[in-house]
């Protein structure tokens, strides 16, 4: 951040700051400049909100292998043939489709390239996308 950059005091809860810490330890930056790059990917990028869904979703299924998905039954019928032919769960199927579909939407940023390598992390795997 440039010494010229307008100074401000921000009041935040606890816990939104530990977040913020750990977020910032992980990319290797300073709070302040972890704090812009999530403000300013707000405004530029209208994927996001569909990114954190699919964020929160692929978490939600790599937490619990049994994790039942509220799904349409002939979408889940789909789901669980691909994932038999696969010889996978449906819920590592998921999982994986999940991954590839979140790696798109944000491919060319930093950010989609962070989060493709943690969900393969997460993942433990080596799984194409």
């Amino acid at each position: 951040m440039a010494r010229e950059d307008l100074h401000f005091r921000l009041r935040i809860p606890e816990e939104l700051k530990h977040q913020v810490q750990a977020a910032a330890s992980l990319s290797h930056r300073s709070m302040t400049a972890e704090i812009v790059s999530r403000l300013e990917s707000t405004f530029d990028d209208p994927k996001l909100p569909l990114i954190r869904a699919l964020s929160e979703l692929q978490e939600e299924l790599l937490l619990d292998e049994a994790t039942d998905v509220d799904l349409p039954p002939i979408v889940y019928e789909r789901l669980k043939q691909e994932a038999d032919r696969r010889g996978l769960t449906v819920q590592k199927l998921m999982r994986r489709l999940i991954a590839g579909a979140m790696f798109h939407l944000d491919e060319d940023t930093s950010v989609g390239k962070e989060l493709r390598n943690r969900i393969k992390k997460m993942l433990d795997e080596d799984t194409p996308f």
